[in-house]
């Protein structure tokens, strides 16, 4: 829709033998506003774009626009709220007021990863929208995903779009929660079948878990990564079954989409009932037999001997980056880094890899 603020084309016309260059005025367009999600088009002046109420946005896109320079927030402009993240062209961060929160600029929208994160990157349960693009997170940056526990004893499904580092109480910097994780296996006749996992495990990217605090309190708890990808997603729900996790939020309109949900005792899954949601962030379960409507959770302390994690690459190179987030090459899917690379560390869409 049209906001206030004035955009300029660039055009060319031949008039004889003359080549007169004029601009033509278009008015600058936000697109999304009533859903938050905010999408920018056209050409932007300063004092219009950042008079906006920023507070009432859950996802800003300026890839779109080329943004003007901006000393400050305009007029009764207010700045992003702490978990709202906002993508700009590369280079272009620096136009934004100071302090704006989870910036990542975007330079290959057509790659598998797109661009990189320039500030520390916030989520929790209030990201609704999820990731819109693929980004590194270059060494030194870090993202955090908080999120918060109960004083009880029962599995919570967690599942993020990066590689956790590590698991802390309160902030990135704070005590280490001592923990413990079961991956999924299967889906047999007498329930879900989860294994449980060693404490050194890496926590993988995309991959959902059952996990619970050692010692349980009523806290935060903070999942940390860095030098990592942080994976978009789209915003559907799997058909066949097994165990998937979710990054943005979702409404279950109907029984039928075959969805179970932990319950609150953390010791079995429920058929989602229509009208209830899923946040950001967390696993759930398809089974598509019928006449179930509850699946009891099996816990068993080894997996079988089968390759029960299957990512779903298709056999297509995996992008591998550096630390700094840029782009050192591509391998397939289960092979190492290339013989003739520099050792050192590696980052690909699920993780991280060490080349000694």
């Amino acid at each position: 829709m049209p906001v206030g603020g004035i955009s300029f084309k660039l055009c060319e016309q031949d008039v004889g033998d003359s080549l007169f260059i004029y601009k033509e005025v278009q008015p600058p367009v936000l697109a999304g506003r009533e859903g938050g999600d905010w999408i920018f088009k056209g050409d932007w002046l300063a004092d219009s774009l950042f008079a906006l109420d920023y507070a009432q946005a859950r996802r800003i896109d300026f890839t779109e626009i080329s943004l003007p320079q901006g000393k400050g927030m305009a007029g009764g402009g207010k700045m992003p709220k702490g978990y709202v993240w906002t993508y700009v062209r590369k280079g272009e961060s620096g136009r934004l007021p100071e302090g704006w929160p989870n910036v990542v600029e975007i330079d290959r929208k057509d790659e598998d990863v797109q661009g990189r994160a320039v500030t520390r990157m916030v989520g929790c349960d209030s990201c609704t929208l999820g990731p819109k693009y693929s980004f590194t997170v270059p060494s030194g940056t870090g993202i955090v995903w908080y999120r918060k526990t109960e004083d009880d004893e029962g599995w919570l499904t967690v599942g993020l779009p990066y590689a956790v580092e590590k698991v802390t109480w309160e902030s990135p910097d704070g005590e280490t929660v001592a923990s413990e994780r079961l991956c999924f296996e299967k889906i047999t006749g007498e329930g879900v079948v989860f294994h449980r996992m060693e404490t050194d495990e890496a926590w993988k990217a995309c991959v959902p878990y059952l996990w619970k605090a050692t010692e349980s309190r009523e806290s935060v708890v903070r999942f940390y990564g860095d030098g990592t990808v942080v994976q978009a997603q789209e915003n559907s729900l799997k058909e066949t079954d097994g165990f998937y996790t979710i990054f943005s939020r979702y409404d279950i309109e109907n029984e039928k989409e075959s969805v179970f949900l932990l319950d609150d005792s953390g010791t079995r899954f429920v058929r989602a009932a229509a009208g209830s949601w899923m946040a950001p962030g967390r696993g759930y379960l398809v089974y598509t037999g019928t006449g179930s409507h509850t699946l009891r959770l099996i816990e068993k302390d080894s997996p079988d001997e089968v390759d029960w994690i299957k990512f779903r690459t298709d056999g297509h190179p995996l992008p591998v980056y550096g630390p700094d987030g840029v782009k050192r090459g591509e391998i397939l899917p289960g092979e190492g880094i290339p013989e003739e690379w520099p050792k050192g560390l590696y980052i690909i869409p699920y993780g991280k890899m060490m080349k000694k």
